[in-house]
């Protein structure tokens, strides 16, 4: 492997409007390319407090990263050293460590490339008959409670679909229903398209590692640091500051509409729709193998060596559902069947009720499964289903609940507006502000605010890329000594 730089990075500079303590200031940018001409581009931009925190010049950012290290395997000490500065020492350097950590390993490149350009959200799919097959013509209708969404298309003659142009959606919930070209409410299958890089972490060297300064302390020296630390932080607050006691909240997981006779919630195992959003969307029956580990028995499911008699929407399955077959074996894989015939995403909660605390209520409503012995020890499972209409529901192939990953909408931090006169509590905060789309004009300007606190210095940390993605970053210290800092990535 061999590093071939192009010395087509950007040149990045500010200007900084001259101050006055706690006061508002204006920082300028100007982003030129590596001949000097102005260029548009997208920038991010952090400024830190140097007082509180240390900033490693030679550290990870955009350009080591895009340029480097994501090529190369294992950690890479100081990555911003070999851009710093270009010279006979550092060359020999950086062929020491594309020799030690630069092997990679190339297959073959795919003729297509199976992945779309993302815009926004999006949603597609296809319309697939009972053996698979799919559907041409078909029309999918798309809706949503909130926001109010209904809209619907035609499957192309693979049998796909596309919904485009949602608005800004933080937990988006769909239901997709395909149909007939005449409209007949026909069984289709609607397979999603479901990316599964989607979640996958992005894998990067180790990270240095300090072992905390508080390790194994004895008592006594616990004791000294926590009043110690406590002491500190009461010191820098303000005179006219009160500090308050530490207040715990903790909540417990609801079932919206639940019909547990102890109430939404209260069992000893309870997956809400929340909890439910991150497991793998399969049938009802196999999430209950993973998550309960109920297995087959001589008397029916069994977990832990309990029977649960399973409530769906507040009724007692067995009482409503004739499952059927020769032997128990038999009636299982039919139980089984049906319970898969229900998807994760058709399910509001699941409460498992095992303890006496919880179980007393079902044994005084349901004197039935206690009055007879019959040998076996009974449990109480209830399912909540977004129909709500209990386990008589046909489950309709042609209707699918869909809830896809959750897109990340960038946000602003908040930025504080401190008063020149009068008296306020120091900033504890290490980054003070946060930017992260700064978009400079055709020109290469751009410009922005920040309200600095008193006695305090700053580190501007600047890094992005132009229209036709090349790299920057600037990393310069910030204060009222000099007026006008710049420098290159």
């Amino acid at each position: 492997m061999a590093f071939i730089d192009h010395k087509d990075r950007l040149n990045i500079s500010i200007d900084v409007k001259k101050y006055r303590s706690s006061d508002s200031s204006k920082i300028n940018i100007r982003a030129t390319d590596e001949s000097g001409r102005p260029v548009a581009g997208v920038f991010s931009v952090a400024l830190n407090n140097s007082s509180r925190i240390k900033t490693d010049s030679l550290g990870e950012n955009l350009v080591t990263r895009s340029l480097l290290t994501a090529e190369l395997s294992g950690y890479v000490e100081d990555p911003g050293r070999y851009f710093s500065r270009v010279n006979e020492e550092v060359w020999k350097e950086l062929d020491d460590l594309l020799i030690t950590q630069g092997w990679s390993c190339y297959k073959e490149i795919p003729e297509a490339f199976n992945h779309r350009k993302e815009t926004g959200l999006m949603i597609s799919g296809t319309v697939l008959d009972q053996s698979n097959k799919p559907i041409p013509g078909a029309k999918v209708t798309l809706w949503s409670k909130s926001p109010s969404i209904l809209r619907d298309t035609i499957s192309d003659n693979l049998g796909r679909f596309v919904f485009e142009g949602f608005p800004k959606i933080d937990t988006p919930v769909f239901i997709l229903k395909a149909t007939g070209n005449e409209g007949k409410n026909l069984e289709f299958l609607i397979k999603m398209d479901e990316d599964k890089q989607l979640g996958q972490p992005l894998r990067v060297g180790p990270e240095k590692y300090q072992r905390p300064w508080n390790v194994n302390p004895d008592t006594i020296f616990a004791k000294f640091t926590g009043t110690k630390a406590e002491q500190i932080a009461a010191e820098e607050m303000a005179a006219t500051t009160r500090q308050l006691k530490e207040v715990k909240i903790s909540s417990k997981r609801i079932v919206q509409g639940s019909k547990n006779l102890n109430g939404p919630g209260n069992a000893d195992i309870v997956l809400n729709e929340k909890s439910l959003e991150k497991e793998k969307q399969g049938g009802l029956f196999d999430l209950w193998v993973e998550k309960l580990q109920i297995v087959p028995g001589t008397q029916g499911y069994q977990i832990d060596g309990r029977v649960p008699i399973i409530f769906i929407d507040g009724i007692d399955l067995f009482k409503v559902m004739p499952f059927q077959g020769n032997s128990m074996s038999e009636i299982l894989l039919d139980i089984k069947g049906y319970l898969n015939s229900f998807r994760v995403k058709d399910i509001k909660g699941i409460e498992l009720s095992t303890s006496l605390l919880y179980t007393s209520t079902y044994r005084s409503r349901y004197p039935e499964y206690f009055g007879v012995p019959t040998g076996k020890q009974f449990i109480f499972l209830d399912i909540t289903t977004r129909s709500g209409v209990g386990p008589g529901a046909v489950h309709k192939d042609g209707v699918f609940v869909y809830k896809p990953e959750r897109l990340t909408w960038y946000r602003s931090s908040y930025k504080p507006l401190y008063v020149p006169t009068g008296a306020h509590a120091t900033d504890l905060r290490t980054t003070v502000m946060w930017l992260p789309e700064v978009m400079t004009d055709n020109n290469g300007n751009a410009s922005f605010n920040f309200s600095h606190d008193k006695d305090s210095r700053y580190q501007l940390i600047i890094e992005g890329t132009d229209l036709e993605g090349h790299l920057g970053y600037l990393s310069v210290p910030v204060n009222n000594n000099l007026n006008r800092k710049s420098g290159k990535d």
